[in-house]
């Protein structure tokens, strides 16, 4: 599937993909495969359900808290939102 993903993004334009990442241990073979093709952290650390956490705060560790990652295509410099999946959120829970 990321594949097929990195094959349509030239043709819509794209000059990056990002996509999140769980972290705990039942995501160690999707974290394992990113890496080895190539997707780093996208610098702007982790969310959970879409916000970004801040340092000292305390959530679950499930499925809601994911690190960004990010590969850029092309030797461009990426043209993306600072979290991709953000755009969509108006509002969030508190915590």
């Amino acid at each position: 599937m990321i594949g097929e993903f990195e094959r349509r993004a030239p043709v819509a334009g794209r000059n990056a993909i990002c996509l999140g990442v769980g972290l705990y241990a039942d995501y160690g073979p999707a974290q394992r495969l990113y890496v080895k093709l190539g997707y780093q952290p996208d610098a702007n650390g982790t969310t959970y359900a879409n916000r970004p956490m801040p340092p000292g705060r305390t959530v679950l560790l499930d499925d809601s808290l994911v690190l960004w990652l990010i590969k850029l295509h092309w030797g461009r410099p990426a043209v993306v939102a600072s979290q991709p999946t953000m755009s969509s959120v108006t509002s969030y829970p508190e915590y």
